[in-house]
């Protein structure tokens, strides 16, 4: 009997374990897919101060690809989605979106929107001094 309890108490840790892991396995490729899209843009941003020229961060939201222009894109995982919110023309959400990193350390985009069925993050650019912001919106 004792050695009944035993199995059935961890036959249902592993129940409970397995379905935690399941749930946190988008929230960690959502966590995972704005970092290195931060890093891009502080990547972009440090090249255009560092050469004195101006670089391009390209978005093809048709594709879900992302990288610096002239160069190899990174794919986005499939269960993330994302909208670029551009202050002027909206929210976009096909075809190609640029953000601009210029040698003074200004920059011209938007908020990239990055969400799952239950997270969402921006990831936005100063436009003045090219800061990267990163908020999580509930």
């Amino acid at each position: 009997m004792e050695m009944m309890i035993v199995l059935f108490i961890i036959a249902l840790t592993a129940g409970i374990v397995g379905v935690s892991f399941t749930r946190a396995l988008p929230s960690s490729r959502l966590d995972a897919t704005v970092r290195e899209m931060a890093a891009a843009f502080k990547q972009l941003r440090a090249q255009a101060m560092i050469t004195g020229e101006r670089r391009v961060l390209v978005y093809n939201l048709d594709a879900r690809q992302y990288g610096p222009e002239g160069q190899a894109a990174r794919q986005w995982p499939d269960d993330v989605t994302v909208t670029i919110t551009d202050p002027v023309q909206g929210d976009a959400v096909r075809g190609e979106y640029r953000f601009v990193f210029h040698a003074t350390g200004a920059s011209e985009g938007g908020t990239v929107v990055l969400s799952t069925a239950k997270k969402t993050m921006l990831l936005g650019v100063d436009p003045i001094v090219g800061a990267i912001a990163l908020r999580v919106k509930e």
